[in-house]
């Protein structure tokens, strides 16, 4: 097997072995529609993922978004798009069905990705709109994010209060991640001329299925892009203490692909670790949703038995938060007239024309994410803002790298993290 230069993990004490043993009579998340309409759904989301990364991942600083939320919002606001502002929208998102069928399948995936059982991890996805009271909104539109986006509307007055009404969504958002995005909005994000707020909010909590043992963290050197050396605290396994094969490795042409699951199994980890301390650029310019998938497909799932499951794995212990507006890279994609207060076309949003002058003031994203030994939380949410106008073989993250966690069901890719600095927060 190639010598792997990119986890690290030089155990002084041995880690425990796997503790689990697979439950048969475990119930497994059920999965509605991985095919169809859901599939076409999950195939555009991930298209847009490396659309979207590729627009955001510049410079040598961390990155860490939600691919899923920035969709959900930004689809439930082509709910009550037309036009040329609607075709871009769609476009952008690759939406490859026609939208009557696309908003129940995104819905539906929605549905699958909450589940119904209770898990051994948390993984919660919710919207919800926030809209002017007075407003004329349209019933269709109304009807469309109520029964297919689970989005109820909320009536604020934005026009006499903007700043309750900023608290209002902001309430609402750190609610729906466990507290770890407090203040989505800004203050001056919301005006007297704002009417409607769409938002998504998406939790992910999760154990990892095999726990890395606290007492072998250790300092150890980060080679960040520009060869200067930071220490953090790296986490250790030992893959050959490990018994089943839930932990694989595989590798690509410059990289390798490592495969962290989370408790059930549903769920995992996948780490893009490139060959060279310098080599993430390379690999990024790989990077679509085909390139992906094929790189984790010889590991991916909880039944493969492909890969390799021996030497040490190194990951380093992060925090890292990251808010941004979207429109910059939304703009680059296509996405235009939907900004223009003179283009954008979203009349359907409600009646008697009282929707004509409404356009999209911003997108913002932020998304919070949390690594240690235990295992994994990581919350995001995304608000679009409608205004009217008025030693051993060692594979260890030492140096930049890339962290996507993917549902394993449906195959849709939930988080992704570009880590240049693991200590940078």
């Amino acid at each position: 097997m190639r010598r792997l230069t990119l986890l690290t993990v030089l155990l002084a004490t041995a880690c425990k072995a796997d503790p689990h043993a697979w439950d048969p009579d475990r119930v497994a998340r059920v999965v509605t529609s991985a095919d169809g309409d859901v599939g076409s759904v999950v195939d555009g989301n991930n298209t847009f993922t490396w659309d979207m990364y590729g627009q955001l991942a510049t410079g040598d600083t961390n990155l860490f978004f939600s691919p899923l939320s920035v969709a959900a919002a930004l689809g439930m606001t082509s709910a009550g798009a037309a036009g040329d502002t609607l075709t871009q929208m769609t476009d952008a998102l690759h939406v490859g069905l026609d939208p009557a069928a696309w908003h129940p399948a995104f819905g539906a995936l929605t549905d699958d990705l909450n589940g119904a059982k209770k898990r051994g991890y948390t993984l919660a996805v919710a919207n919800q709109l926030f809209g002017q009271d007075g407003t004329p909104w349209a019933a269709p539109f109304l009807a469309t994010c109520t029964d297919d986006w689970k989005a109820p509307m909320e009536l604020v007055d934005f026009n006499s209060d903007p700043e309750a009404a900023r608290g209002t969504v902001n309430t609402w958002v750190s609610d729906h991640t466990d507290a770890k995005i407090p203040e989505l909005l800004p203050q001056g994000t919301i005006t007297t001329d704002t009417r409607l707020v769409l938002a998504n909010a998406i939790t992910f909590v999760a154990k990892w299925w095999t726990e890395f043992d606290p007492a072998a963290t250790r300092k150890r050197g980060f080679t960040r892009l520009d060869g200067s050396i930071v220490d953090t605290d790296m986490m250790w396994l030992n893959l050959e203490d490990i018994e089943d094969a839930r932990i694989r490795i595989t590798t690509a042409d410059d990289a390798s692909i490592v495969r962290l699951p989370y408790e059930d199994d549903e769920v995992a980890a996948y780490l893009v670790i490139p060959f060279l301390d310098d080599g993430l650029p390379t690999v990024e310019a790989q990077l679509d949703a085909a390139t992906f998938d094929a790189w984790v497909a010889p590991i991916a799932g909880a039944y493969s038995e492909d890969g390799e499951r021996e030497g040490l794995l190194g990951l380093p212990k992060l925090t890292l938060r990251w808010h941004s507006s979207l429109v910059p890279a939304l703009n680059t994609l296509g996405m235009t007239d939907l900004f223009d207060d003179q283009l954008a076309d979203l009349s359907p949003m409600a009646d008697s024309g009282a929707a004509d002058g409404f356009y999209v003031a911003d997108v913002i994203h932020e998304a919070w994410i949390q690594i240690d030994e235990h295992g994994t939380e990581a919350a995001a949410a995304t608000a679009v803002i409608v205004n009217d106008k008025g030693g051993a073989m060692e594979t260890v993250a030492n140096h930049p790298f890339l962290f996507v966690i993917r549902d394993e069901l449906t195959g849709s890719v939930l988080f992704v993290a570009r880590v240049m600095d693991p200590t940078a927060g």
